[in-house]
């Protein structure tokens, strides 16, 4: 995490059938998570370039060793996370969990974008 976000492994990849859990530091690359509310878009691109389209469907702070989350179904998510809260001066035991669902260029969630 100290030169980007990060993929937490055994999770899915952005794009694939399950969730994709994305951790980054709260003062640098998900500073914005701050500001983005539900509804908002998110798009990440993925190492060969291809585009993937998520709408925010839930915010939440969690206690870091005391939630879960859907890993495996049919369905595309990404859950983005960070310490919080923001303002803090060092790391404690809360996170703001960032969850998105998949959207297609049609606007429909759960489907694939080009």
């Amino acid at each position: 995490m100290a030169f980007g976000p990060a993929l937490l492994p055994g999770t899915a990849t952005p794009g694939e059938t399950g969730t994709a859990v994305i951790a980054a530091h709260r003062d640098t690359h998900f500073q914005f998570l701050e500001h983005v509310r539900i509804g908002d878009h998110v798009i990440l691109e993925d190492l060969a370039g291809r585009r993937h389209e998520y709408q925010v469907a839930a915010a939440r702070v969690v206690r870091w060793d005391r939630f879960a989350l859907t890993m495996n179904d049919n369905t595309q998510r990404i859950a983005l996370t960070t310490c919080w809260p923001y303002d803090a001066q060092h790391a404690g035991p809360l996170r703001y969990v960032v969850t998105a669902m998949r959207i297609d260029n049609t606007g429909a969630t759960g489907g694939r974008a080009p």
